[in-house]
């Protein structure tokens, strides 16, 4: 009895050490996030759109557009940024719209609910306060996510160190917390994957001891958990299907394939049916055109240039915003090393699972549009942890130099505003807006305009002229990024100066020409015109 008292002694030592090592890692992660957040002074275009979705549409009916030839003041545009009908009703309202069709084909609508929720104390028009109340919805996807992780890590790994550096690893680098600042659903899909990754790993261990998983509890944890990775994004699908194979292979080596396909079919039966529950469009994205553009980067003549460009973005991620160059350097070196002398971190977490998770990530990266940090950030947290177990000699050192990503400004996105110069220099702004698509743009201008500008909305560039503000003695013409001044502005305004202001429209600075000196400066050149096609008068001989 004596002798096994300084053993438990030890035991309940290192226990304690780790959990307050843990608890410390979570309290700098959140407050480099509270940090960020605070620092937070704009909106991306994307975010916007989140914020125009949730309050059912600029318009209040779920129109997500605009009108053509009204005046807007600055009060009428930002008029989304706060609940208007307020209290229960005007929740209800907004949440009801959103089950029926969020208007945003690609993506499902339950993390712009649970959004609504959470800015229902917006009760007046207040960027900062959206701000606030929507990362406070972020930090607790990461709260949950954080804590998650860690007991899935301590589960398998023991009273050892190397969870706390593999936390720091996935938890402190500037992509991660990015991903709490962008007020999309990229933070609720980390969370998703990571509690999607936990309940897989305990079926996995019901299938290796020989239980049932035909009970009711683990029935619905499970279908909750697909339920809420399918919900946050529908490529989320793709690794609920590969993980499930595996799962359907382990059964099978453990003489349980009948259970477990009757399990997994049900399972799968009653997740897509809760996701339809929680929003009755959730299969509108079969009308998404970007399925067929996915499907053209599978033809031959496009295949190895976006492979190719799926390398190189997805390297540059990781060096540039997660290892550092010196820390993609020592992984390197750390990986080296595991490879020659064998020896990996001990993590009771099969293979099969980082097999399907890496390529589930790789598809992802593949398919995306752009290879961005917001598409590697759901399974960025669980792919650092397999790393993790692959570099155990320099984990402490290489989550270091990640640590250090998060102090560096120029490493954290989504903190400021999209657009690249100051709007307010004019009295009107005047946005060309031919069709519905391009009057959606006038979202990206709301959180920027001054408190005494205007906005409006003409259809064709003949329409300027008319609609121009007479206070002005230049102003803003804003199009989308393929349009351009045509000849007949150009006759009438010079162009003072031009450029993108975000991602999708053009600026152009015009100032109105002086009529009576374009005249005279007509007349000059026609003058001249006619001097030099003149024939010259003949010499006297």
């Amino acid at each position: 009895m004596n002798g096994s008292s300084p053993s438990l002694h030890s035991e309940l030592h290192s226990v304690w050490f780790q959990r307050v090592a843990i608890f410390l890692v979570f309290l700098l992660a959140l407050g480099v996030r509270l940090y960020w957040v605070a620092q937070k002074t704009g909106f991306h275009g994307d975010e916007l759109t989140s914020l125009s979705i949730i309050w059912n549409g600029v318009d209040g009916k779920g129109n997500l557009m605009h009108d053509a030839h009204r005046v807007y003041s600055a009060d009428e545009l930002r008029h989304f940024f706060a609940d208007e009908t307020g209290g229960w009703s005007g929740l209800s309202q907004d949440l009801r719209a959103l089950w029926h069709d969020n208007q945003d084909v690609p993506h499902a609508s339950l993390y712009y609910m649970l959004l609504r929720c959470a800015l229902t104390a917006v009760t007046h028009p207040s960027p900062e306060a959206v701000i606030w109340w929507g990362c406070a919805l972020n930090l607790l996807f990461f709260t949950i996510s954080f804590f998650t992780a860690a007991r899935l890590l301590c589960e398998r790994c023991g009273r050892k160190m190397w969870p706390v550096f593999a936390l720091a690893l996935g938890y402190l680098n500037s992509i991660a917390v990015s991903n709490t600042l962008f007020l999309r659903e990229y933070a609720l899909a980390e969370m998703a994957i990571v509690v999607l990754a936990y309940c897989v790993l305990h079926l996995s261990d019901r299938l290796s001891d020989g239980r049932p998983l035909l009970r009711p509890l683990t029935l619905l944890g499970t279908v909750g958990a697909v339920a809420l990775a399918l919900s946050s994004g529908y490529v989320n699908a793709f690794l609920v299907v590969l993980w499930a194979v595996w799962l359907t292979v382990r059964a099978y080596r453990y003489g349980h394939l009948r259970t477990t396909a009757i399990f997994l079919c049900t399972v799968g039966v009653l997740s897509v049916a809760t996701c339809w529950a929680v929003y009755q469009g959730f299969f509108n994205y079969v009308l998404d055109p970007r399925i067929e553009r996915t499907s053209e980067k599978l033809q031959a003549y496009s295949f190895l240039a976006e492979l190719w460009m799926t390398i190189k973005g997805t390297a540059r991620l990781f060096i540039l915003r997660v290892f550092t160059p010196v820390g993609t350097v020592l992984a390197v070196v750390g990986l080296w090393l595991t490879v020659r002398h064998r020896r990996y971190h001990n993590v009771n977490i099969p293979w099969g699972m980082w097999l399907g998770l890496c390529l589930w990530v790789a598809v992802y990266m593949f398919v995306v549009p752009w290879k961005d940090e917001r598409f590697l950030a759901p399974g960025l947290t669980l792919l650092l942890f397999f790393m993790s177990t692959l570099l155990p000699r320099v984990l402490p050192a290489v989550a270091l130099c990640s640590l250090a990503t998060c102090f560096n400004a120029d490493l954290i996105s989504y903190k400021s505003r999209t657009n690249a110069i100051d709007l307010d220099v004019c009295h009107r702004l005047v946005l060309l807006g031919p069709d519905a698509e391009e009057r959606k743009m006038a979202a990206l201008l709301t959180a920027e305009t001054g408190p005494r500008q205007e906005l409006v909305i003409v259809e064709s560039q003949k329409e300027v002229i008319r609609w121009q503000s007479p206070k002005d003695s230049t102003f803003l013409l804003l199009t989308a990024t393929y349009e351009s001044p045509h000849i007949i502005l150009l006759r009438k305004y010079d162009v003072i100066r031009s450029g993108k202001l975000n991602l999708w429209m053009n600026f152009y600075e015009l100032r109105a020409r002086d009529t009576k000196k374009a005249r005279q400066r007509i007349g000059l050149n026609a003058l001249r015109h006619r001097w030099l096609l003149s024939p010259m008068p003949e010499l006297p001989r």
